[in-house]
Parts: structure tokens; sequence; C-alpha cells
């Protein structure tokens, strides 16, 4: 990435993350919103009273994310330029990633995902992200 013809590697590498607060890091943070957290995002649910600690609602969170490193406010102008609002959606189990300890077996992870549905519908509202499997859409409910 260059920004005032200075050039940013924001290579990211899962395995390798760098120090918390570093540039690399910054730059890292930018480039996993490329290369690995590209893919429809979702929730179990939110509770209005308090929503999504990363403030996706407010803007995405990549303008956050490049802001921090080039010391710029594109956050704050889409916030006071755009209006959030909520999309629920039906989505296939197959078509999550399934995330959870690598000794789980899928079954398991399905099992903790069904669990955690069921506490979001009958207990009190549980924030949990959800991303999808590369390629999947999400098509209107009519």
């Amino acid at each position: 990435m260059t920004y005032n013809g200075k050039v940013f590697d924001i290579s990211y590498n899962a395995g390798n993350c760098p120090r918390t607060g570093t540039q690399e890091y910054l730059c890292s943070s930018i480039g996993r919103k490329f290369y690995y957290d590209f893919t429809t995002c979702g929730f179990l649910s939110v509770w209005e009273r308090s929503p999504y600690g990363g403030q996706v609602h407010c803007r995405p969170e990549i303008l956050w994310d490049i802001d921090n490193l080039l010391k710029l406010n594109l956050s704050e102008e889409w916030e006071q330029s755009h209006f959030p609002y909520e999309i629920v959606a039906q989505v296939n189990g197959f078509d999550i990633v399934f995330d959870g300890d690598d000794d789980q077996s899928d079954k398991d992870k399905v099992l903790m995902y069904l669990t955690m549905a069921y506490d979001t519908a009958f207990g009190e509202p549980f924030e949990h992200i959800l991303l999808m499997k590369n390629g999947i859409q999400i098509l209107q409910i009519e």
C-alpha cells in the first residue's frame, strides 16, 4: 500500500503476528482484512445495549486500521456521512467456518454453535462472530 509516496508492506501471515503497537502490526491489521478477513462476517446476536466492540456498526473496520497506520480520520468521516443499518439473514451451517479448538471434531464444533444459538435465542443476547467460507453469497430473503 502506498500513501504520500511512502510504501507500507501490508502482507499478512497468520502464523507470524507482529508485536502489538508496532508499524508492522498496524500494516498487518490492514493486510488481514484483504488476505484473511474479507468474507461476509455476521453475528449470532448483537445486544443493542452493548454492540460489537469493533464498532463495525459505525464504520468498516478497515477504515479504523488505515486511520491508525496513516494518522487519518477516514472512520470519523464515514461515521458522519453514513448511517448504520442491520441485516438479518439465514445461512446454511455448512457455509460457516467453525471456529474452535483444533482438537475438536467438526461434529463437536457444530454442537458448540447450536448450543450458542440456543443460548442466544432463549437467554441473554450473546455476541459471537460468524465467518462465512470463501465464495459464499448471502441471498436476499423474500
